[in-house]
C-alpha cells in the first residue's frame, strides 16, 4: 500500500491505535483478557503486517505514535504482544524458535 506521507500514515495508524479494544481491567491476566490482547494483536498484524528492520518507514512511524502519546496499559500489552510477534504461536528470533502456545491462549 503507498500512501502519500508519512504524516498521512502516522493519522491513519493513530486511528487505528486508538480504536483497539481495551480490557476490563490493564493488568488482568485471565485467559479471557489475554485473548482479548492477542486477538487485538493479530488484527494489528494483518492490517499493518509485521515490524521488520526492512520496513524503517512503518518503524519510524510505530515508535513516534507509541512513545509519543500516553496509551494504556492494555494498548502496551498489545502494542508489545504484536511487535514481539507474541500474537503467533511460534516466534523465529534470530534463528530460535519460540513456542507462546503455553502463554497465548485464544
Amino acid at each position: 500500500m503507498s500512501l502519500p506521507s508519512s504524516l498521512s500514515l502516522q493519522g491513519i495508524l493513530a486511528s487505528l491505535f486508538a480504536s483497539l479494544s481495551g480490557l476490563t481491567s490493564d493488568l488482568d491476566t485471565s485467559p479471557q483478557q489475554r485473548a482479548i490482547v492477542k486477538r487485538e494483536a493479530i488484527l494489528l498484524r494483518n492490517v499493518v503486517g509485521p515490524l521488520k528492520a526492512e520496513r524503517e518507514e512503518l518503524w519510524e512511524c510505530v515508535s513516534a505514535l507509541i512513545l509519543g502519546r500516553e496509551w494504556s496499559e492494555s494498548h502496551g500489552r498489545i502494542f508489545v504482544c504484536w511487535i514481539s510477534g507474541g500474537d503467533k504461536d511460534n516466534v523465529d528470533v534470530e534463528g530460535m524458535t519460540i513456542s507462546f502456545s503455553c502463554c497465548f491462549r485464544a
